[in-house]
């Protein structure tokens, strides 16, 4: 068991197995070596706020931030340097990435479809109104997923032209966080509660 202080409050944290790659709000990227009792690696700052959300897939020497600063940042961990980036109308709180596609949803309640080599916009949907934002979303194989701060969570089909799959129109509490796995879905919510649909 190892520890690691950072100078900051951690806001997302992601692994590949050998490297623990984390985003704080002090606007920075750290990464860690997990063979080495957590040494740092690398500390980047492409960003110029906080930087919400991190997501990389397994083997790829990718990697893709968002930040309040209305960013997105692929990084390549080869070099740690960035190599592309796009600005976006509204910032993004969470990104996923999944089969050659990466899925953004902002707070100007829009969920976007990038093409993760250049970071260009393949579709762009909006799926709540502005005033409530998209707190997370989720790409697998067969669906896109999104979590509204309105209470709201949608699912979508995949691919250029999505279409509504599913919905749940009113959560009992504001959602924060959903994980889902294996055709299970968890919710979490601001008043403490956490909400299961299995498969």
């Amino acid at each position: 068991m190892c520890a690691v202080e950072l100078s900051a409050a951690v806001l997302c944290v992601v692994d590949d197995g050998t490297v623990v790659i984390c985003s704080s709000f002090d606007r920075k990227i750290s990464a860690l070596d997990a063979r080495d009792s957590l040494h740092k690696v690398a500390e980047l700052e492409f960003h110029r706020s906080a930087v919400f959300d991190l997501a990389q897939t397994l083997h790829s020497p990718y990697l893709y931030s968002c930040s309040e600063d209305r960013r997105v940042v692929c990084t390549d961990k080869r070099m740690w340097k960035a190599v592309t980036e796009l600005e976006l109308t509204a910032y993004a709180q969470s990104l996923s990435v999944c089969s050659g596609q990466l899925l953004c949803g902002t707070v100007g309640g829009k969920i976007m479809l990038l093409n993760p080599n250049d970071l260009s916009v393949v579709n762009e949907l909006t799926v709540t109104t502005s005033c409530h934002a998209v707190r997370q979303v989720k790409l697998n194989l067969g669906s896109q997923m999104c979590l509204m701060r309105n209470m709201q969570f949608k699912i979508l089909t995949p691919g250029r032209r999505p279409t509504l799959f599913a919905q749940f129109d009113e959560l009992d509490a504001e959602p924060s966080r959903f994980d889902y796995y294996n055709g299970d879905l968890a919710v979490t919510c601001g008043d403490g509660s956490v909400l299961f649909w299995t498969n």
